[in-house]
């Protein structure tokens, strides 16, 4: 059994890993598989695979570790350690859409009280949001590769905070 450096986090691995025990990128002392440079979908696809290949790698791996524990995409989202494509559009920005309406349409027809609801779940989603790109940025910083999308989604993030503490200024 040789040691070699996985292609993604440089540690030493066994070549006889099916996947890497520190990141879990599936054959981790292989080439990464190319595709033709005029196939973005294909592109896109093989990276997605990967991804689901990884997390799920990982979930089977905390789970052999706690069986009682398991690992939603919320968990991971407040864990910060949900992808940060998924962090930002499923929760920073279609979340806070549906909570808005939500919010909105509720405080019109039941109760005011639900602009305390509102200004609570924005403030957890800009939180778990933060802890997201905070750690995508600590990946590519170890990766050596651009953090700018960590970058901009802190940006977001600040903004949004911006936003919601005019949004409580008015309602005082």
């Amino acid at each position: 059994m040789a040691l070699k450096p996985c292609r993604e986090c440089k540690k030493k691995v066994s070549t006889e890993a099916v996947t890497c025990p520190n990141c879990g990128v599936p054959n981790p002392t292989q080439k990464k598989p190319t595709v033709k440079p005029w196939s973005k979908v294909a592109r896109l696809a093989n990276d997605i695979d990967e991804e689901n290949f990884a997390s799920k790698s990982k979930n089977i791996n905390n789970q052999k570790k706690d069986s009682t524990k398991s690992d939603t995409s919320w968990e991971r989202f407040m864990d910060g350690t949900l992808d940060l494509k998924t962090a930002f559009w499923g929760y920073g920005f279609f979340g806070s859409i549906v909570i808005g309406i939500g919010c909105g349409v509720l405080v019109e027809t039941v109760s005011n009280v639900f602009n305390i609801v509102y200004v609570i779940s924005i403030t957890v989603l800009i939180i778990g949001l933060w802890q997201c790109a905070s750690n995508y940025k600590k990946i590519m910083s170890q990766k050596k590769q651009s953090e700018l999308w960590g970058v901009l989604t802190q940006v977001y993030c600040v903004l949004g905070a911006l936003g919601l503490a005019n949004f409580i200024k008015d309602l005082l």
